[in-house]
């Protein structure tokens, strides 16, 4: 089953307006897999210039406590019909990187557990709006190659 895969969870509810407000997705243990993946599709119409920095915060509790931003990696894929695969995979600093106006896109963001510092194992998604035209956004999160024993996976955020 893919849930012996991956530990899925929401990082940011589908909205209109996603990047409004700099929204900080849910916190979640890093040490319960080797990796913590987001898909954010962004829904853009027309002429839409809303753009987000995309930035990765670890902290040391599943309430944000030293929140500091880190490096990690990601991927995109503009949803046009012509385009089926991500583009290559890019390092990103923990200043992140900035979306692409008037796109219909997803991108792929991950972070190494591993390469994260040990006294901060929670992580959550950061959506820094940079322009101020509302763009419809949704966030899923994956914990991914789980470490757990037995039939049952831990929370996300435990």
């Amino acid at each position: 089953m893919l849930s012996d895969l991956l530990i899925p969870f929401t990082s940011h509810a589908p909205k209109a307006d996603g990047y409004d407000s700099n929204p900080v997705g849910q916190y979640v243990n890093s040490k319960h897999g080797d990796f913590i993946s987001w898909f954010l599709q962004q829904k853009t119409a027309g002429s839409n210039t809303g753009t987000a920095t995309i930035t990765v915060l670890a902290a040391s509790d599943n309430s944000g406590t030293g929140a500091t931003a880190v490096a990690f990696s990601y991927r995109k894929k503009t949803t046009a019909p012509a385009v089926t695969a991500f583009g290559a995979v890019t390092a990103a600093t923990a200043s992140g990187f900035t979306t692409v106006a008037n796109e219909d896109t997803e991108y792929e963001i991950e972070v190494n557990s591993r390469a994260l510092p040990e006294s901060l194992p929670y992580v959550a998604l950061k959506l820094t709006e940079v322009v101020n035209d509302p763009v419809s956004v949704a966030v899923n999160g994956f914990i991914t190659s789980p470490h757990y024993v037995g039939a049952g996976l831990p929370a996300a955020t435990a």
